[in-house]
């Protein structure tokens, strides 16, 4: 990928409306493609992916005001990438690293990358999961235990067996999650504990040879684990039930599309969404009653052009007919 070519950012929105002011809070001196962002429990600092000056992904922090950017990862490493990064409990950092120089084995120039673990200041670097293949998305759950999407290969239908596993911070006691022994979802990404829950998650579902973006899913293992056991809703799609189809591009014709979800209660949501095939991408507050209120969305321009921002009417807001009490 051409990580160089990418004219972003990290901005703060303010008010949180589509007419609210981007300030930014961080750009690169040149261009880069910036990711992944993690923000901090205590909210005054956040982590982000972006490659370095040999266009080698590495993990950097910077204050919520902008200052005391840093890189974490060491750059000596030739052909060595270290990317989605996620805040512990008791102050260290795990990410993903292609440290272990494999390929998958359909296609070895895909690399592969498996969960390390790091100090807060970026030292003592140490691998805490050995696959065969990928780690993907790791994320805190409310118990302190880590959250990760794990890729399995081998002796399985590996187009369906992306895992959901979960672990202790420091690597002890790896376990199925969801979707063990299951040919639905074929994947999860961008799993993450919804506050104030003790089991339930919300997740993108999507198929194998489709990318990261796809079905928004409200799960709750505690009433499953296997298939569609464990779903609480699609959103949106209240009260309708979802079907454990299998298929390999399991959501390529599925609408809206959604990527990166923030849960705020169990109830709202932020996340990036794609209403329709014609539709920006933007950010928007969606919610189990099926409303999507759309905060902001920025134009696609060339590179180093300006961004002028050109507002657009946001999407129907569908309320639920039971008109729910919303001091919840």
């Amino acid at each position: 990928p051409k990580v160089d070519t990418w004219d972003n950012e990290i901005a703060v929105l303010s008010p949180v409306r589509p007419q609210g002011k981007l300030t930014t809070l961080f750009k690169p001196a040149s261009p880069r493609l910036v990711t992944d962002v993690d923000l901090h429990f205590n909210g005054d600092k956040l982590l982000f992916s972006m490659p370095d000056a040999k266009k080698n992904w590495q993990i950097h922090e910077v204050r919520a005001d902008g200052t005391g950017w840093r890189q974490l990862t060491p750059g000596d490493q030739p052909e060595v990438h270290c990317y989605d990064s996620c805040y512990l409990p008791d102050g260290r950092i795990v990410f993903i690293s292609t440290a272990v120089l494999q390929g998958v084995p359909c296609n070895a120039s895909v690399i592969v990358g498996m969960m390390y673990q790091m100090d807060a200041d970026g030292k003592n670097i140490r691998q805490v999961c050995f696959e065969q293949d990928h780690d993907y998305n790791p994320s805190v759950m409310n118990d302190g235990r880590v959250l990760y999407l794990r890729w399995d290969y081998t002796d399985t239908p590996h187009v369906w067996n992306r895992i959901l596993m979960s672990m202790n911070p420091d690597g002890t006691g790896q376990s199925a999650y969801y979707g063990g022994s299951s040919y639905w979802p074929n994947s999860v990404f961008y799993s993450r504990a919804i506050p104030r829950q003790p089991t339930k998650f919300v997740g993108i579902v999507t198929g194998h040879h489709e990318g990261r973006v796809g079905e928004l899913v409200v799960f709750d293992p505690a009433k499953g684990t296997q298939e569609t056991d464990g779903v609480v809703q699609r959103i949106p799609g209240r009260g309708q039930r979802v079907e454990p189809r299998i298929e390999d591009k399991l959501t390529e014709h599925s609408w809206p599309k959604f990527a990166h979800p923030w849960p705020l209660s169990d109830k709202y949501f932020l996340a990036a969404g794609k209403p329709e095939p014609e539709s920006l991408w933007g950010i928007y507050l969606v919610d189990v009653f099926d409303n999507m209120v759309l905060l902001r969305e920025e134009e696609h321009q060339a590179l180093l052009e300006p961004i002028p921002f050109r507002p657009r009417p946001a999407p129907p807001v569908i309320v639920d007919r039971a008109k729910p009490d919303r001091k919840d």
